[in-house]
């Protein structure tokens, strides 16, 4: 009985959950930041679910995820380099950037964004330079996979 009641709390959590993709490309004609701070993704936030044991072994075959995120669209004002993000695992973020984010470059990599901490509530997923739509300063938490 308990493992039904799991299933369906899983459930009811997903079908909850908004998915928007109405993020704008940045185009290639803006200068990306040079400015910008680079840290590990420990250190620019907390891992909360780590990636399963298939995933973990696909990523130490991959590279490590890069993200850029910036307070202003178009990749302007402050801006953060995460280098070191395992793939398939979910970060918080936190501190003076949760829900301040409003552009992102994943760098070739697919990167999804969640409303909420634990990689919960609404989400959008990327792959590339983008302004946010929808969940522009509402980000708290990431995953992104190789």
């Amino acid at each position: 009985m308990q493992l039904f009641q799991v299933l369906a709390l899983a459930f009811a959590t997903t079908a909850m959950a908004k998915v928007y993709n109405d993020n704008s490309p940045i185009p290639d004609s803006v200068e990306r930041p040079s400015n910008s701070v680079t840290m590990q993704a420990n250190t620019f936030g907390t891992v909360v679910k780590a990636a399963s044991a298939k995933l973990r072994s696909k990523a130490l075959q991959a590279r490590a995820s890069t993200l850029q995120v910036c307070e202003h669209s178009n990749l302007e004002g402050a801006c953060i380099t995460i280098t070191g993000i395992e793939s398939g695992a979910c970060y918080n973020i936190n501190g003076i950037w949760n829900d301040v984010i409003s552009s992102t470059n994943t760098f070739g990599h697919t990167c999804t964004v969640w409303e909420h901490h634990g990689c919960s509530g609404d989400q959008s997923t990327v792959n590339g330079a983008v302004n946010w739509g929808y969940m522009n300063d509402k980000i708290s938490s990431y995953r992104c996979f190789d």
